[in-house]
């Protein structure tokens, strides 16, 4: 993951929850920054679920 921070940030700070995977996805497609690798790294990563949180994303991830 080449811009940890820049998903942290996304994921707390401008992701509205709750949040299904896809919607997730969907929005590290629109951030400039993140790298093909990466986005696919986190579409591969996430599990199919409802999260109520960034808190819960990031667990999720393994950060």
């Amino acid at each position: 993951m080449h811009n940890r921070s820049e998903v942290l940030t996304h994921l707390r700070e401008h992701q509205k929850y709750p949040a299904q995977k896809v919607d997730l996805t969907r929005a590290c497609e629109n951030m400039a920054d993140l790298e093909p690798e990466d986005r696919q790294w986190l579409a591969e990563t996430l599990k199919e679920k409802r999260y109520q949180s960034a808190s819960e994303v990031i667990e999720n991830l393994g950060w």
